[in-house]
């Protein structure tokens, strides 16, 4: 069962980012240092996670755990393209953990969590680097049924 069909209907707006992510991601060259709008790309890629953070949860939902496989996800996201690489950073029965490292000066980086009480219900987090970052923020950490971030990070979602 296409499991992204039972839970969000047809995928044409996760098609229609995908197509929007391109337009974006081709924005800059090869050859710039720094993405030529960075509030755009920043927002693409926090877009990029909470939609595979929410493939996640219509993983778990039929298959009673989160995956680390991305293909198995079923969405129609790049895992990488000139500004970001995201990662699946792990997954088991409670938590799934996903990155989006910048690959360019002048962008923040993410971390997203989707956690589980194995009764269905979700608490789903993303967080920003508070500073330029070619690395991730440390995972989100579950508290008192909220995501929080470790320092040199912010909730942005």
């Amino acid at each position: 069962m296409d499991i992204m069909k039972k839970y969000y209907g047809a995928c044409t707006v996760l098609v229609m980012m995908a197509i929007v992510m391109g337009t974006i991601a081709t924005s800059c060259t090869s050859n710039d240092t720094k993405p030529s709008n960075p509030k755009v790309i920043e927002s693409l890629a926090k877009t990029s996670i909470s939609t595979i953070l929410k493939a996640q949860k219509a993983f778990y939902t039929e298959e009673n755990r989160f995956t680390s496989d991305f293909n198995a996800l079923d969405v129609p996201i790049p895992d990488e393209f000139d500004e970001y690489r995201l990662r699946i950073k792990e997954a088991d029965a409670s938590k799934a953990i996903v990155t989006a490292t910048a690959k360019k000066d002048g962008l923040a980086s993410f971390s997203g969590a989707v956690f589980t009480d194995k009764v269905d219900s979700f608490v789903q987090g993303v967080c920003k680097s508070d500073q330029f970052s070619k690395q991730p923020p440390d995972a989100p950490r579950l508290k008192e049924l909220a995501v929080n971030c470790g320092s040199g990070a912010s909730v942005v979602e």
